[in-house]
């Protein structure tokens, strides 16, 4: 699965701030769960990683793992 920058942001835009949503994805990177890349078009791009596909695929079975791969215990992410 592939999304743009602009996508992401136009999706969260109603919920989140952008410092919120920039942060979440410099922490998702950060963490292996998204690759970013630049696309032909010259903007940010970002892909799941294997390493995201399988906690999201985890998730169905245990739905609280999220806290433990995307954020600290009290759910924050850094």
């Amino acid at each position: 699965m592939h999304i743009t920058y602009g996508e992401i942001r136009e999706k969260l835009k109603l919920v989140y701030d952008a410092g919120i949503v920039d942060s979440s994805l410099r922490s998702l990177v950060k963490k292996g769960y998204l690759e970013q890349y630049i696309d032909p078009d010259g903007g940010f791009s970002f892909a799941v990683t294997e390493k995201g596909k399988e906690v999201y695929d985890s998730l169905e079975d245990n739905p609280e793992s999220i806290f433990d791969a995307f954020g600290d215990s009290d759910g924050r992410t850094s």
